[in-house]
């Protein structure tokens, strides 16, 4: 099972960060979490040119910058509230045997 502490968690989605959290908005399996703003002094991770969507657009961070919301989105996998049905897998759709063939042709 993939968790937000797994190194392929991101990479293996089938959507970006942003377009999976649209989907998961449009079908209210996610809502925004409102977060009150940074104050000064900021902390190292805050930059002000970004916003995130799942914070309501919060200003200091993005979706891709911080955790929260992969860790929501690695719950409700976990959960089984959101499936991929095409996602490749090997176990159940493995690349046929091409044992003794290396591509090349003979000349």
């Amino acid at each position: 099972m993939l968790t937000d502490e797994s190194p392929g968690f991101i990479d293996s989605l089938p959507l970006s960060l942003n377009e999976m959290y649209q989907k998961l908005l449009s079908i209210g399996h996610i809502a925004p979490e409102p977060l009150p703003p940074v104050q000064p002094p900021y902390p190292n991770w805050y930059k002000p040119e970004l916003n995130c969507e799942y914070h309501a657009g919060i200003v200091g961070h993005n979706i891709h910058t911080y955790n929260a919301f992969k860790r929501k989105l690695s719950q409700l996998i976990k959960a089984r509230w959101i499936e991929f049905e095409d996602t490749p897998n090997v176990n159940t759709n493995p690349l046929p045997n091409h044992a003794g063939s290396s591509g090349l042709e003979k000349q």
